[in-house]
């Protein structure tokens, strides 16, 4: 009787950790989700930066020319 009883308690320890474990995946899947999302965002505004960087530059330059040919 002394056995089943520590069986009994042994599978439901099992039982809890198994769903422990469950839970754990799934938070964990949602946070490399979350940081796939904000990897993917991060680049997508790096890239947007980096073309207005470029855009920019070019306008400036063509102001910078303009000017110059005021000048003279």
């Amino acid at each position: 009787m002394r056995l089943n009883q520590q069986v009994e308690s042994h599978n439901k320890r099992i039982r809890e950790l198994e769903i422990a474990h469950k839970n754990l995946t799934f938070e964990m899947n949602k946070l490399n989700d979350l940081k796939y999302r904000h990897k993917s965002s991060t680049e997508k505004l790096e890239d947007a930066n980096f073309n207005i960087e470029i855009q920019f530059k070019q306008k400036l330059k063509e102001l910078e020319n303009e000017s110059i040919k005021l000048e003279n």
